[in-house]
């Protein structure tokens, strides 16, 4: 299940973002425009983070996965329905929410579920399966033909079909208990060269 998570995570970045751009590129909007479109999502994912750890205690990490594959799925389906800024900017904020919390955790579901002396191992699946995920969405963009739209509604299958694995999974997802002990800025100077890898990352 969390495996099939950061798949669908790094195909959805890396198929919506161009796609998205296109989009609003054939109607017109400008390249700055465009970037904050893509800025939002981001926003989203930065808004939605605190929030995911209450979320997933009080619904339950599968429960809570399932949802956002529905609310990704529901949201990049509906970018074609619209041909303006406000609902472009809704849709991409919701998106980004859901891309980000399906991030953090299956992240967690996969650093709770691997035991001690096989984590390297697979955590080091787990990244193989994000950056397939990064390669699989620009092979789609490049393949498929047809309008715009239908790579759409290709990108909300792939939401659908990841829905399969998390409803196998019955109750194996890990519970997420207790209270946090070090605050966001202490972990920051713990692991400072970590902190900046993953903002290096994400800024490439």
């Amino acid at each position: 299940g969390a495996i099939a998570c950061i798949t669908v995570v790094g195909v959805s970045l890396s198929l919506s973002s161009p796609l998205i751009s296109l989009l609003m590129a054939e109607h017109g909007y400008s390249g700055g425009v465009i970037g904050l479109n893509a800025g939002i999502g981001s926003l989203a994912t930065l808004l939605f983070g605190p929030f995911v750890p209450r979320l997933a205690l009080r619904m339950g990490i599968r429960s809570l996965l399932f949802a956002m594959l529905v609310l990704g799925a529901i949201t990049i389906a509906a970018f074609p329905a619209f041909d303006s800024l406000a609902p472009w900017f809704i849709l991409r904020f919701l998106f980004g929410g859901a891309i980000g919390t399906l991030f953090v955790l299956s992240e967690f579901w996969i650093n709770a579920a691997s035991p001690a002396h096989r984590r390297g191992l697979v955590m080091g699946a787990y990244a193989t399966a994000l950056s397939a995920g990064f390669a699989g969405g620009p092979v789609l963009l490049t393949l498929a033909g047809g309008p715009v739209s239908g790579l759409f509604y290709l990108g909300a299958l792939i939401f659908i079909v990841a829905m399969l694995p998390i409803l196998m999974a019955g109750g194996n997802a890990p519970p997420l208990h207790g209270e946090a002990t070090t605050s966001i800025q202490s972990l920051i100077l713990l692991a400072p060269i970590a902190t900046m890898a993953a903002l290096v990352y994400g800024a490439i």
